[in-house]
């Protein structure tokens, strides 16, 4: 990577890093460029190099958190850790993301996919979810730990299960001390499955 290109992608991190927590306070539908600009501090002609409205940043930030969770997946599967360590680590990330859900960017998330987004959005997001999960499932399979009887329902059942704790959480049936339990309680569906 050339200088001028390392300085650019710095830039762009810096813009999506600092926009983060504007869409986790405002949500998506309140949030305008400008309110972009002022979190970066770059100004309006700089930003507008690198994205060209709201919707081009709010998409790039929740492609690198779903390119940060398979990152982190496929290198605990290069270390050859146990199936049991690769989804206890799965598991921490949903935990942590759930526990700081009023500090996420879970609520613009959803508002997006409710009010803006198209359903070839909502099916490729919920299709990288699947095929992460899909690769933990097939790991386990492949160590020898996990068995199940049907392993693509049981991905399946763990998308909604996990989708089910973030929208319980976000409309206030479920409450953030209950999080570890219900992820417990997921565990040992997919250990007997």
């Amino acid at each position: 990577m050339s200088h001028n290109e390392l300085m650019r992608e710095t830039k762009k991190t810096h813009i999506i890093e600092s926009s983060k927590p504007v869409f986790s306070r405002k949500g998506y539908s309140n949030v305008k460029m400008k309110d972009l600009i002022e979190a970066s501090a770059i100004s309006r002609g700089g930003i507008y190099l690198y994205f060209q409205s709201v919707e081009e940043v709010f998409i790039e930030i929740i492609a690198r958190r779903e390119r940060k969770i398979v990152d982190d997946v496929e290198q605990l599967m290069k270390k050859d850790v146990s199936f049991h360590q690769l989804l206890d680590a799965y598991l921490k990330i949903q935990a942590d993301r759930l526990k700081n859900i009023h500090d996420s960017f879970l609520k613009a998330s959803y508002e997006y996919q409710f009010t803006k987004a198209n359903a070839d959005f909502n099916r490729q997001k919920a299709n990288n979810a699947r095929l992460t999960i899909q690769s933990i499932i097939l790991y386990g399979q492949k160590k020898g730990e996990l068995t199940p009887t049907n392993p693509n329902e049981l991905v399946e059942h763990i998308l909604i299960y996990i989708e089910g704790l973030n929208i319980s959480l976000l409309i206030n049936t479920i409450r953030e001390s209950d999080i570890d339990s219900s992820l417990d309680t997921l565990k040992e569906v997919i250990y007997n499955a």
